[in-house]
């Protein structure tokens, strides 16, 4: 057949043209002309590496894949999409892609497919999956009810490699309706949810599909991305040999049924039966408990033994870095990559989820000096976007909040003399030479430190800080702070004193900085827990005022405070940057109630082996029950002044979408708005689901 024809014919019978505002994918012909000659072609669902060396082996003339090569578009021809297609063009191979056609074609799609291979009746059979003026998936009937256990049996036949399918069993015990979307189809919960259904088919989950498939009482099956997937290809393989061209089926399985944020489905039941234990729809905070046999989650940091079959099908890939990318866009590179750059993937993943979900109080801890170093603003910026309900840190970050609300500066410094710089290039490795480099290092900074102290000036590092800031902030505080709350009050009580007079002061002076840390907290009503206090000279300050007044700070107030707001809070997320106090003292919080967290990130620089509190992973909290046992969690080792910055960047942009989806479903409990706002979100939203 004439490649010409084939390719129209494809065209009219997948109705391309109808997706083509909706579809990331560029659909129809991505590789190749329409002046050749098709004798066979080969069907797939991924045109990966693995896929075209079987094409290329086969002789094919041309592959249809479900999942293409472009998504969006090809701005240059490098790495992988290099290789892919220059490998197809060598053995002249055309590539045809067909995505959400394929999803959503009501005679040929993977739906209707998975759908008659577990018994859908079709006089039933409806489109389903909203997606702009399309739909991607199909809701009907079984042809006669069926158990959780049934349905998970005929869903399990699908596989080639064994893989169980995971059941999240949350609704009737009887199934007759049900919805599909296959593949990455976790979004449409909602609307399977909202037709009534008893169950909802999809491949693989997200970190939300949990507690949405249980609040709103629906089975959930997730059968497999890939194993979901390979109806459409395979219907079409069939209409491609009704006009007499050849066709060979290509099976590369993946195994995959849940995304990598989403460890929390699959950790919480390894197995992929039944969760007897976890039926109760109107506890989300309950403390579900897991087998012995069963794998805690754990960091990214954390090793896993794989099997060969297991690890193959996963290459590193390495990571692609553009002028033209945004800060998200550069942390899902960081995902092909090992070492630690998965890990700052996943953290962004687990920390977006955070920010876009209003049901979780964020519990956040500022260790070390994060505020001299220049992270101020990061921080300030988070408290007025609302996206810190309690804040723990140190009294070091504070003093250094309140010394810039007021007019003082840091500066820019050196970490040691100047003279340092370049004499390691002036010696050689004999010992003896390298001692005597090594003293005159030393002499050398020591000497830099001494000519500090004599011109007034304290050393962070490379951070420098006049000593006159300090004798500021003394008089700021004994005139502005201390004078507001002469009694014992709790340091949660002292920090708001702080905040509003860092505030007042700021704004009366005219100060050319923002008013900072406790003034954005005291503003939006944020606690700050200081536990340390006294270790910092904001803690000397009030020390020495406490010796001729009635002030005086009391810790355990605090306790009761932070863990009542941890008690009343729906779901809880911990962001620990360094370790110390303000890292103890917000997981040990969940100490106190009957729950834990839910989520869990933490930047360090500190290695777990040495068994203090800074480095231990977040696994470690979760055996003291600080977190969940389904918790999804990640740790970022590196300097937080580098890791933060990206952290909060990547998932503040991450999370945009799904800020989305958490309005317009709070909008839809009001029913005088529901009619005008549902039918513009359901087009919006899913457009910037696919396009992202």
């Amino acid at each position: 057949m004439k490649e010409q024809t084939l390719i129209t014919r494809l065209d009219d019978r997948l109705n391309t043209a109808a997706y083509a505002d909706v579809d990331a994918s560029m659909n129809g012909l991505q590789v190749g002309s329409t002046d050749g000659h098709v004798d066979t072609v080969a069907v797939a669902v991924d045109a990966a590496m693995a896929t075209i060396d079987t094409a290329r082996e086969r002789e094919v003339d041309l592959l249809l894949t479900h999942h293409g090569i472009s998504w969006g578009g090809i701005d240059r021809v490098t790495g992988r999409e290099y290789a892919q297609i220059e490998s197809l063009i060598s053995a002249d191979i055309e590539l045809y892609v067909s995505h959400l056609p394929l999803d959503g074609h009501q005679q040929l799609g993977n739906a209707v497919g998975l759908g008659d291979h577990i018994n859908v009746n079709p006089d039933s059979r409806t489109a389903f999956g909203e997606l702009g003026s399309v739909t991607i998936g199909c809701h009907g009937s079984l042809e006669d009810p069926v158990s959780v256990e049934t349905l998970q049996t005929r869903l399990e036949t699908i596989h080639t490699d064994d893989q169980p399918v995971q059941v999240l069993p949350f609704g009737p015990d009887s199934i007759e309706s049900i919805a599909i979307v296959t593949g990455s189809g976790a979004d449409w919960l909602d609307e399977a949810a909202a037709a009534g259904v008893d169950a909802f088919v999809t491949g693989e989950g997200k970190q939300q599909i949990y507690h949405e498939a249980r609040e709103r009482g629906v089975n959930v099956f997730l059968a497999g991305h890939y194993a979901t997937e390979t109806f459409g290809i395979k219907r079409v393989a069939e209409t491609i040999e009704s006009w007499g061209v050849e066709t060979t089926f290509i099976d590369h399985p993946t195994g995959l049924w849940v995304v990598s944020p989403s460890r929390e489905i699959a950790e919480a039941n390894p197995s992929g039966r039944p969760l007897e234990d976890m039926s109760d729809p109107q506890d989300d905070r309950s403390t579900d408990t897991v087998s012995e046999e069963d794998e805690s989650n754990t960091d990214e940091t954390e090793e896993t033994t794989h099997t060969r079959d297991e690890f193959q099908s996963d290459p590193i890939q390495h990571a692609q870095v553009t002028g033209e990318m945004t800060v998200d866009e550069l942390a899902r590179e960081y995902a092909h990559a090992g070492i630690g750059a998965a890990s700052m993937d996943n953290a962004v993943d687990i920390y977006a989820e955070m920010l876009a979900r209003n049901d979780v109080d964020i519990f956040f801890g500022l260790a070390g000096a994060m505020v001299p170093a220049g992270m101020r603003q990061i921080i300030v910026d988070l408290i007025r976007d609302g996206h810190i309900d309690a804040l723990v840190t140190t009294g070091a970050n504070l003093t250094h909040d309140a010394i810039e609300a007021i007019g003082g500066k840091h500066h820019h410094g050196h970490a040691h003399s100047s003279g340092d710089a370049g004499s390691h290039d002036e010696i050689d490795n004999g010992s003896e030479q390298t001692q005597t480099h090594s003293h005159t290092a030393t002499d050398r900074t020591r000497a830099h430190d001494e000519q500090l102290r004599e011109e007034g000036v304290d050393r962070i590092y490379n951070v420098y800080l006049p000593q006159e800031h300090f004798a500021l902030l003394e008089t700021h505080l004994r005139e502005n702070v201390f004078p507001t709350v002469e009694r014992q009050i709790s340091i949660q009580e002292f920090t708001a004193a702080l905040g509003r007079a860092n505030a007042e002061e700021n704004a009366e002076n005219d100060i050319d900085e923002d008013p900072g840390i406790a003034a954005a907290a005291y503003n939006h009503d944020v606690p700050i827990y200081c536990p340390a206090i006294q270790d910092s000279v904001l803690g000397i300050q009030a020390w020495v005022y406490s010796q001729t007044s009635s002030f005086g700070l009391d810790a355990l107030q605090d306790m009761t405070h932070l863990s009542d707001r941890a008690f009343d809070a729906e779901h809880a997320g911990a962001v620990v940057v360094g370790g110390g106090v303000p890292k103890n003292y917000v997981l040990q919080t969940m100490l106190t109630i009957p729950g834990a967290y839910d989520y869990g990130v933490q930047l360090t620089m500190d290695p777990d082996a040495t068994g203090g509190l800074s480095g231990a992973t977040l696994d470690e909290a979760r055996s003291w029950g600080k977190l969940e046992p389904s918790a999804t969690n990640a740790t970022v080792l590196g300097d937080a002044t580098i890791t933060l910055p990206l952290l909060v960047a990547a998932a503040r942009e991450r999370s945009a979408e799904s800020r989305v989806d958490t309005w317009y479903l709070d909008t839809l409990h009001n029913k005088s708005l529901r009619f005008i706002i549902h039918p513009v979100m359901m087009w919006y939203m899913k457009i910037v689901r696919v396009h992202s």
